[in-house]
């Protein structure tokens, strides 16, 4: 039996870390790459009360200097109570050695305005991207894979 690890695993090869109705979670061994979609209005923290676990559980899979490409095109404005949800993942991602992340912004302006406020409080380190394509390939040619 071959054991993908990040030396192995085909670039383009996903492992499902979460899925559900607010996010879905994946991850890519061989290019060091998390990818986080977030939809919808999150009501309240019971509504991802996994959020953090999940996270979590994605990051025992990354090396330092991985990167993240987080669409979040689709996600509305959130409760004020959920801005400190975003904080401590942020936070995470910061502290296990995030090199870039690659946003793909909500269309959703007042969201919007919520994500960049948030980011500026963490220094996660963003660029903003009009699509997936675009983001994916800005990260393939401005990151380095060791």
């Amino acid at each position: 039996m071959l054991i993908a690890n990040h030396n192995t695993a085909p670039d383009d090869a996903r492992i499902e870390v979460a899925k559900n109705l607010c996010y879905e979670i994946y991850f890519s061994m061989g290019k060091n790459r998390a990818y986080l979609t977030l939809k919808g209005f999150w009501k309240s923290k019971q509504v991802v009360a996994g959020y953090l676990e999940d996270l979590k559980k994605l990051l025992v899979l990354t090396e330092p200097g991985f990167t993240i490409l987080t669409d979040q095109s689709q996600l509305v404005t959130h409760p004020q109570e959920l801005n400190d949800l975003h904080l401590e993942a942020q936070r995470l991602m910061v502290k296990e050695g995030v090199q870039q992340v690659a946003h793909i912004m909500p269309s959703d302006k007042i969201a919007s305005l919520q994500v960049n406020a948030i980011a500026d409080q963490t220094g996660l380190p963003i660029s903003k991207f009009a699509t997936i394509e675009e983001a994916e390939t800005w990260l393939d040619n401005t990151v380095s894979f060791e």
